[in-house]
């Protein structure tokens, strides 16, 4: 396990993420890394990440890592309302999706998600604003380890 491998199943599960209202729509891209913030996005719904390490644990044999992902998904739409609305969909039906793989296909221990304060924003790229959804995965990457005496 590791956290190139949690971050590819994520990019897989938000690329599967597809809603029907208010318009039927799919994301597009998911980026595993942030993209170049200096060019406008090229295909909205999309998601982007950045990762955070938190701490490492050690116990005798084990070692737990602790990663926050922050996760952004951004929605173009020349009305402002219905992109927050496009948005709003999208996010939950991403929850949804989530729980069906909460340990990203056995990539980590747990898997929680928290919205930033707020969740729903405003993103900028390219000089273009955006209506997005911030919000973090937290997760443990748990794996054997041998340390010296």
């Amino acid at each position: 396990m590791s956290l190139r491998t949690a971050l590819d199943r994520l990019v897989v599960l938000q690329e599967a993420v597809a809603i029907s209202s208010p318009i039927s729509t799919t994301v597009r891209k998911a980026y595993k890394y942030v993209p170049n913030q200096a060019e406008a996005l090229s295909q909205t719904p999309l998601f982007f990440n950045s990762w955070t390490f938190a701490e490492e644990r050690r116990a005798v044999s084990l070692a737990e890592r602790m990663y926050s992902v922050r996760m952004q998904l951004a929605v173009e739409d020349g009305d402002m309302d219905r992109a927050a609305d496009i948005a709003t969909a999208l996010f939950e039906q991403f929850l949804a999706d989530l729980r069906l793989d909460v340990t990203l296909n056995g990539n980590v221990t747990r898997a929680d998600v928290r919205g930033n304060s707020p969740t729903l924003v405003g993103l900028t790229y390219g000089g273009q604003t955006y209506v997005g959804i911030d919000m973090n995965l937290d997760f443990a990457i748990v794996e054997g380890a041998t340390y010296a005496p």
